[in-house]
């Protein structure tokens, strides 16, 4: 009797701690880090924490960093920490490539990494965009390599050539996308003309 009345008391606790851990992040709302109902978003320091512990996490992997055995660590970070999976493929991004490292070179080796986020989550291309696209933000001066980075990630097939075509055809008021929409230019233009071509025939921008 005595251990269920200390399991139910610690569940009181964790679901209260959980609460107040929300009810912060919604007081906190002053810089615009979290949204109304107190949910983290892409600049709450709890998130960049999160970047921090999967960039540790890939860093003591190294060369030997398992499929698998990320997807269950980030799984795990996003759990404990309750954000939804949007955040979490910016978060993978973000801790895979820091400081602005995602290019055409750095991304080929851990590629498979970023399609099991995506594959599992079962996200849509917009969705793959808007995360690549809030992670550029961060990093302007890495921008000019993201045609490439769409170009690999094509042909691992995490979207179809009409979905990218349809995403940067709009007009989105999104500073992340109103910066990125320019600079995949070449590579729209390579979906649009060149359907035949070889891949080694293929010319974004001369990045």
């Amino acid at each position: 009797k005595e251990k269920k009345e200390k399991k139910d008391k610690k569940e009181k606790k964790d679901k209260k701690d959980k609460k107040e851990s929300k009810k912060t992040r919604s007081n906190s709302d002053a810089s615009g880090s979290v949204d109304a109902t107190g949910a983290l978003v892409f600049d709450d320091d709890v998130m960049q924490n999160v970047v921090t512990k999967i960039a540790a996490f890939v860093e003591e992997a190294g060369d030997a960093l398992d499929v698998d055995e990320f997807f269950a660590e980030v799984r795990a970070i996003q759990v404990s920490q309750d954000f939804d999976n949007d955040l979490r493929l910016y978060a993978v991004i973000a801790g895979l490539f820091p400081a602005g490292s995602l290019n055409k070179k750095s991304l080929p080796p851990v590629v498979d990494h970023v399609i099991k986020m995506i594959d599992n989550a079962k996200m849509t291309p917009p969705q793959v965009f808007t995360a690549f696209e809030r992670y550029y933000a961060s990093f302007p001066e890495s921008l000019k390599g993201y045609p490439m980075v769409l170009k690999v990630l094509y042909d691992e097939e995490a979207f179809d050539d009409a979905a990218c075509i349809a995403h940067y055809g709009q007009d989105s008021g999104c500073k992340w996308f109103d910066q990125a929409k320019p600079v995949v230019q070449p590579f729209l233009d390579w979906l649009q003309e060149s359907e035949e071509s070889s891949s080694e025939e293929v010319d974004v921008g001369g990045i």
